[in-house]
């Protein structure tokens, strides 16, 4: 009995359904859906870290919980609102879709995006075992010296903080250029840029901002750690350094960071007005900073993420999600967000500071600080319905096909859920609606674009989109896996000083890598990727 091309291509894609398997896979899909799932338990540790803190402040003159726990509330809040959710949701999206919205059968570098995917999630881990041992950072996701040196902050919460970032802006730097060659080199044939999905502008747009920007991060948290174990002075005034320095490393990255994480509407407008400044002397360290980033962070970046989930979904998982449940979530989180960040903005020309612990009555910010605190639970319970309605919609959604948008990218031209191998024949792209164009396909080169004989995509040239050649994507390996699990040893004996034993890992590490990049039997052909 003949063998058709689907059941070649799914022989040739698919990853072993065992524990072997899911811990090898370098299927784009399989790595995007566990980002996904990994940013959004994030998402909801750092909510529920989020809620404490409102009940906290409902009141004046609570005592739910101590100064130091909140302080390590907050920063662990913020840190993992903005490095272990705002950008890798959007990844995770960018894995999953990017291949199939370009006709490609994987990303550029398989491995490389297992490996960002496990340093992710190793890296969240690292940054929570200092919870293990009642010492989480406390100085705030901005971490500013000379406050976060060893001298004012010991204990290791801040080197938690420190490394785990660095660990961190591994996985993010290195899934950034995966994007930047993925879009550029493994275009459909046709696919110019002129005719690329927007999606492709953004990811592009954000990955260049990402190497641009995040290595001063990296550079900062280097010298923060040298400063705090091993009595460097970078940021020591009184051993000639200079603690200025870390807020002009931190802040080369932050700022491109708010345009990597969606656009700006009220929180752009609100953060203009601090740029006049004697209000800003007003406003500075206020709770209206607080209300501006919130309307960055939430209005701008969450909102968009919640519409992707709705949209995309279905493609994910075969199911439309209820439409009904959709719009009750959306306005729950919608006036939850003005409810809760809103009032923010007056508390901070009323002068009530940021990271603030508790406040005596009498001052007026009981009724706005009561007001934020039920929006922030406005803002949980929309979420909450839309983690109800996929649960539902897995088992009794209706079914989504093909294309239940009449959409017209090449995401919607496969079955929901995709195949492991994508498409069976890699389209040709004439304009920028693939879906809704009309062109004769017996002008397609079907013999080439079937590629059965391996795991095979195309490669295109970055501008026109011309056929240039043909990449052999790698076969799974727990490479990746290993390597990170070396790297999280280092971190580990970093943070106990035991260089011995970081230079064993850092040892294993370089055998590891070796072993990733020992060429197998057929990588020697030209246009083959070995990451």
């Amino acid at each position: 009995m003949s063998v058709t091309a689907e059941e070649r291509l799914t022989q040739i894609w698919e990853t072993p359904h065992t524990v072997h398997g899911w811990l090898s896979t370098v299927d784009h899909k399989k790595i995007g859906k566990r980002y996904l799932v990994t940013a959004f338990v994030f998402l909801i540790v750092g909510g529920l870290e989020a809620l404490v803190m409102r009940l906290q402040l409902a009141r004046p003159d609570s005592g739910l919980i101590d100064p130091e726990t909140y302080d390590q509330l907050f920063t662990m809040h913020s840190t993992t609102m903005m490095w272990w959710y705002a950008y890798p949701i959007l990844a995770g999206f960018g894995n999953y879709f990017i291949p199939l919205l370009i006709g490609a059968r994987d990303m550029a570098f398989p491995r490389l995006n297992a490996f960002s995917y496990w340093a992710f999630l190793l890296s969240g881990v690292f940054l929570y075992g200092s919870t293990t041992i009642f010492q989480a950072p406390h100085g705030g996701w901005f971490a500013y010296t000379p406050y976060t040196n060893a001298q004012y902050s010991p204990g290791y919460g801040m080197d938690f903080f420190a490394l785990a970032l660095i660990f961190n802006t591994i996985s993010t730097t290195v899934g950034a250029i995966n994007f930047i060659v993925t879009i550029f080199r493994l275009r459909a044939p046709g696919m110019a840029v002129s005719r690329m999905p927007l999606f492709l502008y953004s990811t592009l747009t954000v990955s260049f901002s990402i190497i641009f920007s995040l290595p001063a991060l990296t550079v900062a948290c280097v010298f923060l750690e040298l400063d705090r174990r091993w009595q460097f002075h970078f940021f020591d005034v009184t051993n000639g350094g200079l603690a200025l320095l870390w807020q002009q490393l931190f802040w080369f990255f932050g700022h491109p960071w708010v345009y990597i994480i969606a656009v700006f509407i009220i929180g752009g407008l609100n953060g203009i007005i601090t740029a006049v400044i004697p209000v800003d002397w007003h406003l500075h360290d206020t709770y209206f900073v607080v209300a501006h980033l919130h309307y960055v962070l939430v209005g701008t970046n969450m909102l968009p993420v919640f519409a992707a989930f709705y949209y995309w979904l279905p493609k994910v998982t075969g199911r439309m999600m209820s439409e009904a449940l959709g719009k009750v979530s959306f306005w729950f989180i919608f006036v939850g967000l003005n409810v809760a960040f809103f009032p923010m903005h007056i508390l901070g020309i009323i002068g009530m500071p940021r990271r603030q612990w508790t406040y005596p009555a009498g001052l007026g910010w009981g009724s706005l600080n009561m007001m934020a605190t039920i929006g922030a639970f406005a803002i949980a319970f929309g979420i909450a319905l839309s983690i109800w309605n996929f649960f539902v919609s897995l088992r009794v959604g209706r079914l989504a096909g093909h294309n239940p948008w009449n959409a017209d990218t090449l995401e919607w031209d496969v079955p929901s859920p995709p195949p492991p191998y994508g498409s069976v024949h890699i389209p040709t792209v004439v304009s920028r609606h693939p879906l809704w164009d009309d062109h004769e396909e017996e002008e397609d080169p079907r013999d080439e674009r079937i590629l059965d004989q391996g795991r095979l995509t195309l490669a295109t040239t970055p501008l026109d989109g011309r056929l240039f050649g043909i990449a052999r994507m790698p076969e799974d390996t727990v490479t990746p896996l290993l390597a990170n699990l070396a790297l999280t040893l280092i971190f580990v004996a970093l943070i106990l000083k035991s260089l011995w034993v970081a230079l064993g890992g850092f040892v294993v590490l370089v055998v590891i890598s070796g072993i990733w990049l020992w060429p197998e039997r057929d990588q020697m052909q030209v246009g083959e990727s070995t990451a």
